[in-house]
């Protein structure tokens, strides 16, 4: 359990930090403190946050800087800039101290993926959406062979010189969990385009 403050913020770009398109976030979101980010290694996780006696779960989507955040994103503070949705929600007027920690998320269908909209045959970017936990590494079938693929910082996984095969064809991944669970999916490529998957991780016990 972590102690921080909230604040809140309004959105007004088409993606947000984590490479989800702005149109499929989530009602309660949040943007996490540039260290508690690591490096968009918190994507798509989700967090209880407790003001008082009210809770609340929402996910992480975006990061607040420290650079023209100094007061509140400095290391260490565990700080969350909240959607005007969830600081409603937690009753979370005039920047709080409140505790939070990680949970699973309580999500409804199977994971998704955001094509970028450079991909192509010899160049492969793309984000993992919608999963219950979050993502340790992502892999892609290439030649008959499982290829790891490089985690950015803006939360593409990234697989320079692509597939090398046809980008209208179905490709596999595979994806690993924090919790080592690991699940296998195949979809088609549509470029700056969000596609439903047809796996979702399995819970923890």
């Amino acid at each position: 359990v972590r102690n921080g403050h909230v604040t809140h913020f309004t959105l007004a770009t088409s993606m947000v930090a984590c490479h989800y398109p702005t149109d499929s976030l989530p009602q309660y979101y949040g943007a996490m403190n540039e260290y508690d980010w690591n490096m968009a290694g918190v994507c798509g996780a989700c967090v209880e946050i407790t003001n008082g006696g009210n809770k609340l779960v929402l996910q992480i989507v975006d990061e607040c800087p420290y650079q023209g955040n100094e007061q509140w994103c400095y290391q260490g503070s565990h700080h969350i800039d909240l959607n005007n949705a969830a600081n409603g929600a937690l009753n979370a007027n005039s920047n709080p101290a409140v505790t939070w920690k990680y949970v699973p998320c309580n999500t409804m269908g199977n994971m998704k993926y955001y094509f970028d909209s450079a991909s192509q045959e010899y160049y492969l970017a793309v984000t993992p959406m919608n999963h219950r936990n979050p993502v340790a590494k992502m892999e892609v079938k290439k030649g008959g062979t499982f290829t790891a693929m490089t985690h950015s910082d803006y939360n593409t996984y990234v697989l320079d010189g692509g597939t090398g095969g046809d980008p209208s064809a179905p490709m596999t991944f595979r994806l690993t969990d924090i919790y080592n669970h690991v699940v296998t999916d195949t979809v088609t490529m549509q470029k700056g385009q969000t596609v439903n998957g047809n796996v979702q991780f399995a819970a923890c016990p």
